[in-house]
């Protein structure tokens, strides 16, 4: 079980209080964090995160086969996550945002769960 957040990352808190996820919602919530976390963020483990800047929004042009590899090994190493279906990074070189979207399966309760998520990096 995870405290809920929200779409934006921050702490929800649905009628004043902390709400809990757990199952598929909890899986797909932890990898959601896991791919928002820039690497060095974290002050008590400056190597969590992904490498975003500047390995992957820095490189020029930004090599998506290769942002999709590293967002596929970083899913597979969320606890819960059995396989990776899909990863579709697009980079708008305009605006430099990276959008990811993702299915990946988890299994809970001895059953195969597919689930999805997408997310946009500025």
């Amino acid at each position: 079980m995870d405290l809920k957040l929200t779409d934006a990352g921050d702490l929800d808190l649905t009628e004043g209080r902390l709400s809990l996820v757990d199952g598929l919602e909890a899986v797909r919530q932890r990898c959601l964090l896991r791919l928002r976390t820039y690497r060095g963020e974290w002050f008590m483990d400056q190597r969590v995160g992904m490498p975003w800047v500047p390995e992957v929004l820095g490189s020029k042009p930004v090599a998506t086969a290769a942002v999709a590899q590293r967002i596929r090994q970083a899913l597979l190493s969320t606890p819960g996550v059995t396989q990776v279906l899909a990863v579709t990074p697009t980079f708008d070189s305009r605006t430099r945002e990276l959008s990811v979207a993702f299915t990946a399966a988890a299994t809970l309760d001895g059953r195969e769960n597919v689930f999805s998520a997408d997310f946009v990096l500025t």
